[in-house]
């Protein structure tokens, strides 16, 4: 008779081989996409935050199930960023009580600007975060959101 220890592990590795097959069956399942600059008339319209919040993007897929194509006529999706900059959303204030001193502080937000291009089809987002990595990230999401709300009818382009 097998000991607890034997039929735990044993239990372990069957349940570790499920999830590395249910992880493999979902990456082979998501669409490739493309992650660039844009290009207009034959140049390429990009500087050092373009190239940084591409590279970041890139990241923050490679973390996720995405496949990323390594050219635009290879992939699904072609995912463009156009720009990346500081937006001011208004500002927040801060008082001591009772003192009459306060500070008034910028609410700025790191924020990327991207189009979603399926065919001829293109989505413009803006995401945000607190950081320019957290503005990668909330691109990523941003693009998961549409992929589950679209993926059907991107299945169709097929």
């Amino acid at each position: 008779m097998a000991s607890n220890r034997t039929v735990a592990a044993v239990r372990l590795a069957v349940v570790l081989a499920a999830a590395t097959c249910h992880v493999t069956s979902a990456q082979n399942t998501m669409p490739s996409i493309f992650v660039g600059p844009q290009i207009r008339d034959g140049f390429v319209d990009i500087d050092a935050g373009i190239r940084d919040s591409i590279r970041d993007i890139r990241e923050e897929l490679s973390w996720s199930r995405w496949r990323i194509a390594s050219s635009r006529e290879d992939a699904t999706m072609v995912l463009i960023v156009v720009a990346r900059g500081i937006v001011t959303n208004g500002s927040v204030g801060f008082s001591s009580i009772g003192s009459g001193f306060g500070w008034v502080v910028p609410n700025n937000k790191p924020t990327v600007t991207t189009i979603l291009r399926v065919g001829t089809y293109e989505k413009v987002m803006q995401s945000e975060g607190g950081t320019w990595r957290e503005a990668a990230g909330a691109v990523v999401n941003d693009v998961m959101a549409w992929w589950k709300a679209n993926e059907t009818a991107v299945r169709a382009r097929q």
